[in-house]
C-alpha cells in the first residue's frame, strides 16, 4: 500500500490565476515532485501537453527520469513516441496500453502489458471527415522514424488482437475435449462395472448348477457301481465337473500399474500367489505361503485378493469311503492264473484310483512270465492307466509292476 496518491489530471487552467492549460499543469507536476516520496504513487495524465511537442517531450522524458531515478512509483500516459522509446531503454519501467478497435472506432477495454499504445489522430481525422488528399499530406508530414514506430506498434496490436481471438477459440476446443473426456471415463467406468456385475451374476449361477450336478452324481455313483460301472469312469466325469467348479470360482484379477510392500499379487505366469515383501527398481520379491521366493518384474505380476476359495464339493457314497480304508498301494497275485489275477486286479485298480495313489505296485513273480504278460497286456488297454514298468532293484525288480495313474 501506498502512504499518499498525488495525480494531475484533465485540464486545469484557471482564469483567476492566469494560468494556461500549461502553466497549471506543470505547476501541479512541481508540487508533486516537491513532496512525492518511494512510499507514493504518481499518477500523470498527458504528461507535459499544451506545448510545442519538441520541448512537451524533451520535459516529459526529463520528469520520467526523475520519477525513475527517486523510486517513485507512477503511471504516466502520453502519446509521446519517445517516451514510448524510452520504457525499452531503462530497467524498472515498461509500457502498457488499452486495445482500441480501429474500424469502429471504440475502446476494448483490454490490458496490454510490454506493448505501447498508438495515436489514432489521422485515423479519427479521416473517419469524422477530413479529405483523403489532407490525411495522405499529413502522413507525408509525419516523421519517417515516428511513421515506422507507430505502423510497427499498429501491425503489433493487430497481431496481438489475432493470438487472443486464437487463445480464445483454443480454450473453447480445450474444455470441450476435456468435457468429452470426462463423459467417456464416467462411460467406460458404466461398462466396466456393467461387465463386473455380469461376471459376478454368471459365476453364481455357474456354481449354483455345478452344485446340483454334483448333489445328483453324488447320489448315482453308488447305483453306478452297483451296477457295474468302472471308477476310473465315475471319477473322470467327477474331476470334470470339479475342473469346472474351480474355473468358475476363480477370483476377478485387478492389473495394476503401481505395486506396493504388503499387496497380495499373483504371478502370472507360474499361476502362484504371494505377498510382495521387498522392491528394488523394476524387480519385485514375491514370497508365496510355502515359503519360497520368486523375483519378477511388474509386468508378470497382478492384484488378486486375499480372500480364501470355498472348496469344491466333493463326492461321497456311505459305506464307499470305509471300503476304501483296506485298500493297500500294493497287491499280491502270485500264483493265479492270469484270468484269475485280472479278476483280482481290475477292481482293485478301481479302488485305488477311488482312494487317490498316484501308483500302486502289482506283485506277480518271476515264474515263466505268463502271467506278467498277460496283466501287462490289460494294463495297456486300460485309458486311466498313464504307464506301467517294471519295479526297481528294491521293489521286486522283475517280480513285480509298478502302475502309475
Amino acid at each position: 500500500f501506498y502512504k499518499n496518491v498525488y495525480a494531475s489530471i484533465g485540464d486545469e487552467q484557471s482564469l483567476s490565476q492566469n494560468l494556461s492549460t500549461f502553466s497549471s499543469h506543470v505547476k501541479r507536476i512541481g508540487e508533486i515532485m516537491d513532496v512525492a516520496t518511494s512510499d507514493d504513487l504518481v499518477l500523470l495524465d498527458e504528461l507535459a501537453t499544451g506545448t510545442s511537442p519538441e520541448e512537451g517531450e524533451a520535459l516529459a522524458l526529463a520528469i520520467a527520469t526523475y520519477l525513475l531515478n527517486n523510486s517513485i512509483s507512477s503511471v504516466i500516459s502520453s502519446h509521446y513516441s519517445r517516451l514510448k522509446e524510452f520504457a525499452y531503454s531503462r530497467s524498472g519501467i515498461i509500457n502498457a496500453s488499452m486495445a482500441f478497435d480501429e474500424k469502429k472506432l471504440t475502446p476494448l477495454y483490454e490490458y496490454h502489458e510490454e506493448v505501447p499504445g498508438r495515436s489514432y489522430g489521422l485515423v479519427v481525422a479521416k473517419r469524422f471527415g477530413i479529405k483523403e488528399e489532407v490525411i495522405k499530406d499529413a502522413e507525408s508530414f509525419l516523421s519517417d522514424g515516428v511513421y515506422d514506430f507507430e505502423s510497427t506498434i499498429g501491425k503489433l496490436r493487430n497481431e496481438i488482437r489475432t493470438l487472443e481471438l486464437e487463445r480464445t477459440e483454443l480454450e473453447k476446443e480445450r474444455a470441450a475435449l476435456l468435457k468429452k473426456e470426462a463423459e467417456l471415463d464416467k462411460k467406460l467406468k458404466r461398462q466396466s462395472e456393467a461387465e463386473e456385475d455380469f461376471k459376478l451374476t454368471k459365476n453364481e449361477r455357474l456354481e449354483k448348477e455345478i452344485n446340483e450336478a454334483i448333489a445328483t452324481l453324488d447320489t448315482l455313483v453308488k447305483s453306478a457301481l452297483a451296477s457295474g460301472a468302472k471308477a476310473h469312469e465315475i471319477i473322470a466325469v467327477r474331476d470334470e465337473i470339479k475342473k469346472l467348479g474351480k474355473e468358475n470360482k476363480k477370483e476377478v484379477k485387478t492389473p495394476a500399474k503401481d505395486f506396493e510392500l504388503g499387496d497380495y499379487v499373483e504371478v502370472k505366469k507360474l499361476h502362484v500367489k504371494g505377498e510382495i515383501t521387498r522392491i528394488r527398481g523394476e524387480e519385485y520379491t514375491v514370497t508365496l505361503a510355502s515359503g519360497k521366493i520368486l523375483k519378477v518384474s511388474a509386468s508378470d505380476l497382478e492384484i488378486t485378493e486375499r480372500t480364501k476359495r470355498k472348496s469344491t464339493p466333493t463326492i461321497t457314497v456311505k459305506g464307499l469311503e470305509e471300503d476304501l480304508t483296506s485298500v493297500k498301494p500294493e497287491i499280491n497275485v502270485i500264483g493265479m492264473r492270469v484270468e484269475e489275477a485280472l479278476n483280482v486286479i481290475g477292481p482293485y485298480l478301481d479302488r485305488a484310483l477311488l482312494k487317490r495313489y498316484p501308483s500302486v505296485r502289482i506283485i506277480h513273480g518271476f515264474g515263466t512270465g505268463a502271467l506278467r504278460r498277460g496283466i501287462h497286456d490289460y494294463l495297456a488297454k486300460l485309458s486311466f492307466v498313464k504307464s506301467y514298468t517294471l519295479a526297481g532293484e528294491y521293489e521286486g525288480q522283475g517280480g513285480a509292476t509298478i502302475v502309475t495313474f
